[in-house]
């Protein structure tokens, strides 16, 4: 049937190839408008036609704004959910690129075994078991310990807080120090 559908198209002239294909897809006769060539002293126009649209106009213009590129499609974020097995998925950063590490499961010897990995570039090899860095994080931030005692603090309301802006800059540094092992944890899986 179709070889006889193509000698049809060649015995009429018609030209049928990937590009008039292609350019389909930009044709108004989807949205129920037809296309009006320019005559005389007329501009080209679309009016709208006496056939049933396919799709909606407002449907048909957003799809030729992304197909022209002056629209960006929407992208669903997957990975919006905690998982409780990447709790750090987004947060750890990938040493070659500097983009969020994504975080994902891999079956093998009957159970999941759940990575870190880059999502920027499919060369990079940026990857670690992510049990082993939520263990690394979870020691790093049980070493931080604010030793304040807020009973004094709570007597005076408005009084020296000297103390507390020295503590500020301490848990700063080891809250870099944990970063620092999670990057070492990166380079050496």
């Amino acid at each position: 049937m179709f070889t006889n559908t193509k000698k049809e198209a060649q015995r009429k002239k018609l030209q049928v190839n990937l590009l008039s294909i292609f350019l389909l897809r930009f044709h108004p006769v989807y949205c129920g408008k037809v296309f009006l060539a320019a005559y005389k002293n007329e501009a080209a126009h679309c009016v709208k036609g006496i056939h049933q649209p396919i799709v909606s106009e407002q449907l048909f213009d957003d799809v030729q704004d992304v197909l022209k590129g002056k629209k960006r499609k929407v992208r669903v974020n997957a990975f919006t959910e905690i998982d409780i097995h990447l709790p750090l998925r987004g947060f750890l950063i990938c040493q070659r690129y500097g983009k969020p590490l994504r975080g994902s499961g891999s079956r093998g010897n009957g159970g999941i075994y759940y990575y870190y990995h880059c999502q920027s570039v499919k060369l990079c090899k940026e990857r670690f078991r992510a049990e082993t860095a939520n263990e690394i994080f979870v020691k790093q931030l049980s070493k931080i310990a604010v030793n304040v005692d807020l009973d004094p603090l709570k007597q005076e309301k408005a009084g020296d807080i000297s103390d507390l802006s020295a503590i500020v800059p301490r848990t700063r540094e080891e809250t870099n120090l944990i970063f620092k092992d999670l990057i070492m944890l990166c380079q050496f899986p």
